[in-house]
C-alpha cells in the first residue's frame, strides 16, 4: 500500500469509539510493522512514550519496537476512550466493547474482514489486510534509510536473509523506479 492508501483507510473507519480504536491499531501495525496477532496481545503497559514492548512476537520472542509519534498520539486517544469503558486488569489494549463482549480480545478474523471494509470504502482497489500495512511501514523505513539490522530487530526476523528476501518482495515498483532513474 501507499502511504495515501494508509491515510484513506484511516479516514474510512468511521467515527466514534470504534473508529478512534481502529485508527489507532492501524497506526500501530503501518508505524511500527507489527503483525496482527502481536497489536491484539498488547496491553496497554506495553505501551512507551516512543516504543512498543511485543511480549509475544514470532517464535513467542519479546522484542521492543520503535513507536512514531503518530501512532502514540493515534493510541493515546484510544486510551482515553477507552479508560471510559472501565476496563478489567489485563483487558487487551484493542478490545471490545459491545454489550456482554466488553473488554474481550478482538479476533483477527474480524480485524481481517473490516480491512476489506475500509479498502472499499477508501476506494482501494487492491487487496487490502493488515499484513499490508507492516509491508508499507518497512518500506517506508527502507525509503528513510533504515539500516538493514534495525529494520530485522523491528520486524523480529532471527535472519538478516529474511529480512533481506522480505524486502526485495514488498516493493517491487519503488525498486524499479529507483533502478530506472539510475539506467
Amino acid at each position: 500500500m501507499l502511504a495515501a492508501e494508509v491515510e484513506a483507510l484511516l479516514k474510512a473507519t468511521g467515527k466514534g469509539k470504534a473508529g478512534i480504536r481502529d485508527r489507532a491499531l492501524i497506526m500501530v501495525l503501518w508505524r511500527s510493522q507489527l503483525c496482527i496477532s502481536e497489536a491484539l496481545a498488547l496491553r496497554p503497559s506495553d505501551i512507551g512514550e516512543d516504543r512498543i514492548t511485543v511480549r509475544h512476537g514470532k517464535g513467542d520472542k519479546a522484542r521492543v519496537v520503535a513507536m512514531s509519534a503518530q501512532a502514540k498520539a493515534a493510541i493515546d486517544l484510544w486510551v482515553t476512550e477507552r479508560a471510559k469503558l472501565e476496563p478489567k486488569r489485563g483487558t487487551p489494549l484493542f478490545c471490545l466493547f459491545t454489550k456482554g463482549k466488553e473488554g474481550q480480545k478482538i479476533d483477527d478474523s474480524a480485524i481481517r474482514k473490516a480491512f476489506k471494509r475500509w479498502g472499499a470504502k477508501a476506494g482501494i482497489e487492491k487487496r487490502v489486510h493488515p499484513h499490508g500495512l507492516r509491508h508499507t511501514g518497512a518500506s517506508m523505513l527502507v525509503e528513510r534509510g533504515a539500516d538493514l539490522n534495525s529494520i530485522s530487530a523491528q520486524l523480529g526476523h532471527s535472519r538478516l536473509a529474511t529480512t533481506e528476501r522480505y524486502l526485495h518482495e514488498i516493493n517491487p515498483d519503488e525498486r524499479v523506479r529507483k533502478l530506472n532513474a539510475l539506467l
